[in-house]
């Protein structure tokens, strides 16, 4: 096969050829050539050369640009995480609203292998709210409805194709040291369902909370899959009961979300984003304080008391940033104890010695399944400064710090001041200073004037709110002054209808909240008849709706409100009780008279009574 080309007419000015006319003769051999190609397998008898074309310079500069591009490495983008939202449905401060999390992968093929959720201080989940699904349970049949908390959407590629892979979160019970565990059901579209576990464990420092969902699947029915973006939304509310909870505080709540990949999964790229709540103002807040003082042989002037305090607050309402408690002028400090500080380099390492150890703190939280508790540590003064009081409250694995000012205000009166409190739900913080510490009586404790304590605190709501209570006192003598009291009066029991009386007065700085007897062999309350004849008085006034419990032979009330009273007194008329046995007038019997302080402890007394007429 021959072909005949006609020369072109103008020449190239760089290569000295009819550049023009060399190219259509490229591309007409090029046609010819494709039109002759043989099917696959056939024999090609005769091969036509093509003379390379040469290119203008724009050409030539143009390959030869491709060619570097293409000899150099590729550049995929590095594994992270962008787009990241974390947020409320309701950002009202305390609010129990939806909250949702959502982040893209960078890099998919680098295969998301964990991601930690580290959620700011206060933005709390109650694993109480639910029943609690086991785990086993939760691996093979599946949990009841009843413990879902959240739902969960994943996006990934599969074969280069999008998948988007659906699921539900449930409240599964955890293990030791974690406060909670979710369990995480996908339901991928090949493969079958997949179900993952994260537990989430208690933040030492701020008490915060990290969730933490480790081996991601890479893979669903021998696919291998690309998770490209993950959202997870954890309930507001559960069958009318608090799940999620938004911090009680109006500053900025950041979450820190740390993801690894199979590639390098000893790198974490980070992500975070924010969210600012609002209305604080329209959070409640009371808290509340009691205070005991004293113990066995150290009320008189000079002993060494026990001192403890306990702030308690109540669900729903804002957590405290600030407490100051102060205590009354007959308590003050040995400073000839305060030798016992441990210095400020010991306390960084760890190494304190136990003289300085003076006391035990306690924190209960409506959140967890046990209280947190921890040593209090005297810490000696910067210059210039007083004491400080160091409080490790551990527990599920975690530490979290609290530091106290200890200084003297006016009167002079010891205060200790807690600043920069963690945005944490508290139900009650007791904190107990040993006796034979470094606590001082400069009065006798069990007579005198009452002694109340004072308090101020200041909510992360910004919230203000004061205190001022009786202190109580413990280790009175029995029937000294200042000590608890219960007298008795019983009459009619010659005419078989006896009319009973008891009176029982709270120790110096203590108020009752419940009181009661039980009563001799000779007598019997007629239980048809005895609450219809019984008149209880708080603290002189009669309590409208007293709770009144009842047995054969023993009786409590209760009912004398949160705050309590120093006085309780039970007026049983004719008719509540009756002779069990032969009782004479003038004889003697005994009560044993009950009680409990607002501080919940039952104490008891024995009262001897004449039988009257």
């Amino acid at each position: 096969m021959t072909s005949k080309r006609t020369a072109p007419q103008r020449q190239d000015p760089v290569n000295g050829a009819s550049g023009v006319g060399m190219e259509r003769a490229y591309d007409a051999r090029a046609a010819d050539l494709r039109a002759s190609r043989p099917l696959v397998g056939s024999h090609v008898t005769e091969e036509i050369p093509l003379p390379a074309p040469r290119p203008r310079r724009a050409t030539l500069v143009a390959a030869i640009a491709l060619l570097l591009a293409a000899a150099a490495p590729s550049t995929a983008s590095a594994f992270g995480l962008s787009g990241v939202r974390v947020a409320p449905a309701d950002p009202r401060a305390g609010a129990h609203s939806d909250l949702t999390v959502h982040f893209d992968v960078t890099d998919p093929g680098a295969q998301l292998k964990k991601f930690v959720i580290h959620l700011p201080a206060g933005q709390v989940g109650d694993p109480k709210a639910t029943p609690l699904c086991p785990e086993q349970q939760f691996l093979t049949t599946g949990c009841d409805r009843a413990t879902q908390v959240g739902r969960t959407t994943v996006t990934a590629t599969a074969l280069g194709l999008p998948q988007t892979v659906n699921g539900e979160i449930f409240n599964v019970a955890p293990t030791a040291p974690e406060v909670a565990r979710l369990g995480i059901l996908l339901h991928p579209s090949i493969g079958g369902d997949q179900r993952l576990l994260s537990p989430v464990r208690l933040r030492s420092g701020d008490g915060g909370l990290d969730s933490t969902l480790d081996n991601v699947p890479r893979a669903a029915g021998g696919l291998s899959i690309d998770v490209t973006s993950t959202d997870i939304t954890l309930f507001g509310q559960v069958a009318g009961k608090s799940f999620s909870t938004n911090p009680t505080g109006c500053s900025v709540a950041e979450t820190t979300i740390d993801a690894y990949s199979y590639a390098a999964p000893d790198t974490a790229a980070q992500g975070k984003a924010s969210y600012t709540p609002t209305a604080c103002g329209a959070l409640p807040y009371g808290p509340t304080l009691s205070a005991t003082v004293g113990g066995a042989g150290q009320t008189a002037k000079g002993g060494h008391p026990a001192v403890s305090t306990v702030v308690g607050g109540l669900p729903g309402q804002a957590s405290s940033r600030r407490v100051a408690v102060t205590l009354p002028a007959g308590i003050g400090v040995d400073q000839g104890a305060l030798v016992r500080a441990c210095p400020g380099d010991q306390l960084t390492a760890a190494t304190c010695p136990p003289a300085s150890i003076i006391g035990t703190a306690t924190s209960v939280s409506p959140l967890l399944s046990a209280p947190l508790k921890g040593p209090v540590t005297l810490v000696q003064p910067a210059p210039g400064q007083g004491p400080q009081l160091v409080v490790d409250l551990n527990g599920f694995g975690a530490t979290i710090r609290l530091v106290a000012k200890v200084a003297f205000v006016a009167g002079p009166r010891l205060q200790t001041i807690f600043d920069g409190l963690p945005d944490v739900p508290l139900t009650s913080f007791s904190l107990d200073l040993a006796a034979n510490g470094v606590s001082g009586a400069a009065r006798d404790l069990c007579t005198g004037p009452v002694l109340r304590a004072d308090a101020t605190f200041d909510a992360q709501s910004g919230a203000h709110a004061t205190a001022n209570v009786p202190v109580q006192i413990a280790g009175c003598p029995k029937g000294g002054a200042g000590a608890a009291k219960a007298t008795a009066t019983l009459k009619g029991v010659r005419s078989r209808h006896p009319v009973l009386t008891v009176s029982v007065t709270a120790a110096q700085g203590a108020r009752l909240t419940q009181a009661g007897f039980s009563l001799p062999p000779a007598l019997r309350f007629d239980q048809r008849r005895a609450k219809r004849a019984l008149t209880v008085l708080a603290g002189g006034r009669r309590v409208a709706k007293p709770v009144v419990r009842l047995a054969s032979s023993a009786i409590a009330v209760g009912g004398f409100g949160k705050q309590g009273t120093t006085k309780v007194q039970l007026r049983l008329r004719a008719g509540a009780l009756r002779l069990a046995r032969k009782l004479a007038a003038g004889s003697r019997v005994t009560l044993k008279v009950g009680y409990t302080d607002t501080a919940g402890k039952p104490q008891s007394l024995a009262v001897k009574v004449r039988a009257g007429r």
